[in-house]
């Protein structure tokens, strides 16, 4: 792939007269979830490497390594292991994610899934900004979509031991919920405000259990790397 050709926006059309919403059927026939099904042949720290080896950095500002962040997390699991997707795009004039949700959601969920295969993850929280509610809603139907083709649910990610639940929290329109322990917080339904660290989320996070947090491009990243 030339260097500039587009990769996260490959599905959108450049003229937004022509753009559309790419729902299950349109991901799949363009080569979506193939990556996922890559994912369930590959252990977890085969993904881990493969991410850390891309160099792919958190695009939500501070551009720490993805891979490190998921490495991060404990590999013997004592209790369930959380994933908070951080859509809570709240800088001005700042809109790459809400674009990204708005045309190619199941993009985002890949990512997730692939994410969640390589931290052992049981949940994860997409948390998006109060204000977005037609995109809050878009990811409500792709996640029913995911769950009505077995991707996310107990029945494991298309019928594989990995078990993965998925759900949308809307927040309540405060900037500091985007930085990531003061959106734990807010997950967990309480004061939107930063903890003090030590612990570190992957140790102690949502509910205090290990949890890694990404942004919504740097996941959508991911099925792109593998």
């Amino acid at each position: 792939m030339a260097f500039n050709e587009p990769v996260l926006t490959q599905r959108i059309d450049p003229d937004p007269a022509k753009r559309k919403l790419h729902w299950y059927d349109d991901y799949v026939k363009t080569g979506g979830y193939a990556a996922l099904r890559k994912a369930l042949e590959m252990k977890p720290e085969e993904i881990i490497k493969v991410v850390t080896d891309s160099g792919l950095r958190g695009r939500g500002g501070a551009g720490f390594s993805a891979g490190q962040k998921w490495a991060f997390i404990p590999r013997e699991k004592k209790g369930p292991h959380y994933m908070a997707v951080n859509a809570d795009e709240s800088e001005p004039g700042t809109f790459k994610d809400r674009y990204l949700i708005d045309y190619d959601p199941h993009q985002l969920l890949e990512g997730i899934a692939i994410a969640s295969i390589a931290t052992q993850c049981d949940v994860a929280y997409i948390y998006i900004r109060g204000e977005y509610h037609r995109q809050a809603r878009v990811l409500e139907r792709a996640i029913k979509e995911a769950y009505e083709y077995r991707i996310f649910g107990q029945q494991g990610i298309f019928g594989s031991r990995y078990k993965l639940e998925c759900y949308v929290h809307r927040g309540a329109g405060a900037y500091i919920c985007g930085e990531e322990t003061g959106l734990l917080e807010a997950l967990e339904g309480k004061r939107g405000w930063p903890r003090n660290k030590p612990p570190f989320p992957a140790i102690a996070g949502a509910f205090a259990r290990p949890t890694v947090i990404n942004n919504v491009e740097t996941l959508c990243c991911v099925p792109h790397i593998l």
